[in-house]
């Protein structure tokens, strides 16, 4: 796999995970939306990963790029942990797992 790509996908997700983050918290303020900054921090993030993903297209594969996409599963997942105390049970652990094993599968799985 094209190592730029794939670290371009990573730190895309590096900006979805706080952008989830804005969501929840905007959420709480609905329906309050034009004087939500959390909400628009949130698009702004969620911008930022759309950039920084095009960029990680246009030097790697398709197949390739959008699994390590998922690890944003993971990062959000942990974060809810430890910003908002939300509980991980072993199915959940376990689901991460699977999600871990499959990006590395899918995006280690084939060499040129």
């Amino acid at each position: 796999m094209n190592l730029r790509a794939f670290f371009l996908a990573l730190l895309a997700t590096a900006f979805t995970t706080p952008g989830q983050i804005f969501y929840k918290l905007g959420a709480v303020k609905l329906p309050v939306i034009f004087t939500n900054w959390e909400l628009a921090l949130a698009v702004l993030f969620y911008f930022i990963a759309g950039v920084l993903f095009i960029l990680a297209l246009k030097t790697g594969e398709l197949i390739q790029v959008f699994p390590v996409l998922a690890t944003s599963y993971v990062w959000v997942s942990l974060a809810g942990m430890w910003l908002f105390g939300e509980v991980m049970t072993v199915a959940n652990w376990v689901g991460i797992a699977f999600i871990v094993c499959g990006v590395a599968a899918l995006a280690l799985g084939r060499n040129k």
